[in-house]
């Protein structure tokens, strides 16, 4: 071979070599864009360079790999200037199609509105029991049933009495001794003369004689063989306690007779609401009987005993019935609107500065004075606790729209707009108080007149999420040292061959459980909110990591079922379009997730409590689980949210 075919034969190789390597590089370019690989080009410096999981921004490496959790191919991470320094940057394009929006956080009186069920009762303090003064016979009843009403003086029964007639005769025999006296002169003589008239006068009075019914007596001279009876009170005849010719004795009961004109509602609180009870409240109901018919009272008495089966507080209101519309043992439906003060207290300053008797709170007056009805001392109601927060001004509350926060289990986070750089936001943790209507109190974390995120924001989390910076469901910088309840289910290891291998690994299994079931738990509580945004954001998290445990279903529901009604559950609950359809898939989910932990076990650090409402999907009934003792009811939210009872303990920690 001369020089110059060996200088050809070289550049042949060169330029094949250079052929192969171009094909090579595309093809792992390829590969890379089919792996969904994102290239740094804001740094170059490859010790710099730094990979995560999409699916798990927590997750950082050096180098190209796996992820540790779900076994996904790492991607480069998210280095853009628009992501850097805490503030989120959006383009004008990019807040056009999250379609943001905000709202000013401000001071504001809210109210939370409380529903309660109960039902009408007869005012005890109307009620009176006609008995018997003295031992004899009815003869008659003129008021033969019940529910017939009665005014003062009406009759009542005629009865015989051997102890009226001899009384009587006494009486006669008094006044003449009387009249006798009377012609002498002698004052000592007509002095106890008219002593032993009296007193066998009073004698009949307290047994029931009227004053007309003794003048009638003197008059004739002759003793009534049967004496008729009269009503003292105004009234319904609610019992008939006895029959015509029965004998009775001194305090028999005959009747018992209502003044319905004022009646009572005794209406059930669970002891999760009992805070927001006071006296004085203005309370507003419904009744079964008259559709569209809204009637008022007023909270008269709270019972300082809680049912411990029920778990509930009697709280009584008082009503006028002048109309008679309402009847006892009527079922309501009441709603209490209790303002709340900044520390979340509720607010009554229509008692201010007024007078309220200890026994009988419902007495209430302008000044100083004694009770009507018991003759107590009137004291002020701010010494009795029954006004909070009479400084209006000063005890407005940090609110804001409940469509603001973000909130998984414990955590709840804010976008906050920054003032002066547009498209920039910043996320905030705060610590919310209770909601009230459509808006959270606020207690930290905010300041009034800041701007805070009302729409778009899960896109606005979305995307920190993507570029490893925190977000929702991971708070930031967590690593290695991620929040159990925040954090999605750490993959298994590989399913074991031996049988001691699989009992070794046991735990783990059901640590995954526990891990499926902290997901489980703030989708529940979303819904108990009637939260259906929370529900959806939290769902979408459930279902990416559920998407990425193909071992660990196949190990739980066995060959021929891989979780399909899991998957689907919770893709109904992500795309519902109302409350409705999201419980229809969140029931499904509730079975599922009863299956997952009754067949495999589960650890962690939450209880599992079995709830079970009848009432559900009309009266067809359906189950659920939560980590608290409480009944909070996802089916029907505040609407019903005590409905429903514990059917069974599926397991306690630290046990």
């Amino acid at each position: 071979m001369n020089k110059q075919t060996f200088s050809f034969v070289l550049v042949l190789i060169v330029l094949m070599v250079l052929a192969v390597g171009i094909f090579i590089g595309r093809s792992l370019e390829t590969d890379l864009k089919n792996k969904n690989v994102r290239h740094v080009t804001a740094n170059s410096d490859p010790t710099q360079t730094v990979w995560t999981c999409a699916m798990h921004p927590g997750v950082e490496a050096s180098h190209f790999g796996k992820c540790r959790i779900c076994g996904m191919d790492l991607i480069l991470k998210k280095t853009d200037d628009n992501l850097s320094g805490g503030l989120i940057m959006l383009s004008k394009t990019a807040l056009s199609r999250a379609q943001v929006e905000t709202q000013k956080v401000k001071r504001e009186y809210v109210t939370k509105n409380i529903r309660l069920v109960g039902k009408v009762k007869v005012d005890q303090t109307h009620l009176t029991d006609i008995t018997a003064r003295v031992d004899g016979r009815i003869n008659r009843l003129y008021v033969d049933y019940t529910g017939v009403p009665v005014v003062k003086g009406d009759h009542l029964v005629e009865l015989y009495s051997p102890d009226l007639i001899t009384t009587q005769h006494s009486l006669i025999s008094a006044k003449n001794r009387l009249d006798k006296a009377n012609t002498t002169g002698d004052v000592s003589g007509i002095k106890r003369a008219k002593d032993a008239y009296d007193s066998v006068k009073q004698r009949l009075i307290l047994w029931g004689v009227t004053e007309e019914q003794v003048d009638a007596i003197v008059k004739q001279e002759t003793p009534f063989e049967q004496i008729t009876l009269y009503t003292s009170k105004t009234g319904i005849v609610l019992e008939k306690h006895i029959v015509e010719g029965a004998y009775v004795k001194e305090g028999t009961p005959i009747y018992t007779i209502a003044n319905l004109s004022q009646l009572w509602v005794l209406l059930d609180v669970y002891e999760s609401d009992l805070s927001w009870m006071r006296y004085g409240q203005e309370v507003t109901f419904e009744t079964e009987a008259y559709k569209g018919k809204v009637f008022s009272g007023t909270i008269a008495f709270i019972d300082p005993i809680l049912n411990d089966k029920s778990r509930t507080v009697k709280i009584r209101v008082n009503v006028n019935n002048k109309d008679g519309l309402l009847k006892p043992d009527m079922f309501v439906r009441a709603l209490v609107k209790a303002q709340m003060n900044v520390n979340g207290e509720v607010l009554n300053i229509d008692l201010a500065n007024k007078w309220i008797c200890p026994m009988h709170p419902e007495v209430v007056a302008e000044s100083e004075g004694r009770c009507v009805k018991c003759d107590m001392k009137l004291e002020k109601a701010e010494t009795l606790d029954f006004v909070n927060g009479t400084d209006v001004t000063a005890q407005a509350p940090l609110v804001i729209p409940v469509s603001a926060p973000l909130i998984t289990g414990k955590r709840a986070i804010v976008y906050v707009a920054h003032p002066s750089i547009a498209g920039s936001f910043d996320l905030r943790e705060v610590v919310l108080g209770p909601r009230a209507g459509d808006h959270y109190i606020v207690k930290d974390g905010l300041a009034e007149g800041e701007r805070v995120v009302t729409r778009g924001n899960f896109k606005i989390d979305s995307e920190v999420q993507l570029s490893a910076k925190g977000g929702m469901m991971h708070p930031k910088a967590l690593h290695h040292d991620l929040d159990v309840e925040m954090m999605p289910m750490p993959m298994p290891a590989p399913m074991p061959k031996k049988a001691k291998d699989h009992i070794e690994e046991k735990g783990e299994w059901q640590t995954a459980v526990g891990q499926f079931y902290a997901h489980y738990i703030p989708i529940q509580k979303a819904l108990v909110n009637d939260d259906l945004a929370n529900a959806q954001a939290t769902a979408t998290a459930f279902l990416n990591v559920v998407s990425g445990q193909s071992l660990f279903m196949h190990h739980a529901y066995g060959h021929d079922n891989k979780g399909g009604k899991l998957r689907g559950s919770l893709k109904g609950i992500a795309g519902a379009l109302s409350l409705n359809i999201a419980r229809d898939a969140f029931e499904i989910l509730s079975k599922e997730m009863t299956q997952l932990i009754t067949t495999n076990g589960i650890n962690g650090d939450r209880n599992v409590y079995q709830y079970y409402c009848s009432m559900a999907f009309d009266n067809k009934g359906a189950l659920w689980l939560q980590d608290t003792e409480t009944t909070s009811n996802a089916y029907f939210g505040a609407s019903m949210l005590r409905c429903g009872s514990q059917k069974d303990v599926l397991y306690e920690s630290g046990r």
